[in-house]
């Protein structure tokens, strides 16, 4: 990034791991430090301010979550339709802190400091599930670069359907196809982007490859190519990546779907810029940053 004091904050949304996100990026790009020990002093985030938790708070606050198994909540029912506006019942005060903070419902004159710091635990939650992806990926890497030499060794070299049948009559002990991993549930994005928005400085420039948020854009109008002008002020970029973006500048409470604005939710209000790539540059498999 340049040193202009007028250059806007890239951030990525709505993922926290760079090695997640589905198209090459520059490093120009940041991405959300959930504010733990490992991340706080790394590079290639953006570091908020105005986290409610210290690093070493955050590092508890995310045991005590796992302990009581909210970890799950953010990619099945209670974080996806909270995420909404739609509260489910819930027996906990995390569940409720966080379905609070979803659904922007005050609680009591402490809101605000409550608020953040529910965003900030679906945060911290992101970012365990993500490592978790991360670490499956990396596995089935592994067991499929594995699984050919062990059958070539076996049973000779196999073609795709002799390989098929093969895996098949091991069924009972063995997945489907010798390298079928299941997979983790991803966070619900839109949980995710409310989180984020809570913590976003005032000139961020929101950059996103996710096709749900694009589809989202696309439905309503607001996906728009990207200007001459608007190119002129991306850093990073390469001229011919800058020429297949789009943009859109809209609320973000619209992105997420919410029906009207959120009374108790300000940092929903905010239209930030907003740099889409398109979905002809989506890559099918895990990318690390680069420039190319």
């Amino acid at each position: 990034m340049t040193s202009r004091e007028d250059t806007p904050t890239q951030i990525y949304i709505p993922a926290l791991c760079r090695e997640l996100v589905p198209c090459t990026l520059p490093k120009t790009v940041r991405f959300f430090d959930p504010g733990l020990p490992q991340t706080v002093a790394a590079s290639g985030f953006f570091h908020p301010q105005t986290y409610p938790l210290s690093p070493e708070q955050a590092v508890r606050t995310l045991e005590e979550l796992l302990a009581v198994g909210e970890a799950l909540d953010l990619a099945t029912a209670v974080g996806s339709q909270a995420a909404q506006g739609i509260l489910l019942p819930v027996q906990d005060n995390e569940k409720t802190d966080i379905a609070h903070f979803a659904a922007g419902i005050p609680q009591g004159p402490v809101a605000k400091p409550d608020q953040k710091i529910a965003a900030q635990k679906v945060l911290l939650l992101t970012w365990d599930l993500e490592r978790r992806l991360l670490e499956i990926a990396d596995l089935r890497q592994k067991v499929a670069e594995a699984v050919n030499p062990l059958q070539e060794n076996l049973h000779g070299k196999l073609d795709a359907n002799t390989a098929r049948e093969f895996s098949l009559a091991f069924s009972d002990g063995l997945p489907g196809d010798l390298t079928d991993i299941p997979n983790f549930p991803e966070p619900d994005w839109r949980l995710c982007l409310a989180a984020m928005a809570a913590f976003l400085p005032e000139n961020a420039l929101l950059i996103t490859c996710h096709p749900e948020i694009r589809d989202a854009l696309r439905e309503t109008g607001d996906l728009l190519p990207l200007s001459e002008c608007a190119m002129q002020n991306i850093d990073g970029w390469q001229d011919t990546m800058r020429s297949k973006l789009f943009r859109a500048k809209v609320p973000l409470w619209k992105i997420l779907g919410h029906a009207l604005e959120p009374k108790n939710a300000p940092w929903l209000l905010v239209a930030p810029e907003i740099i889409v790539c398109p979905a002809q540059i989506d890559k099918t498999t895990l990318m690390h940053d680069g420039t190319d």
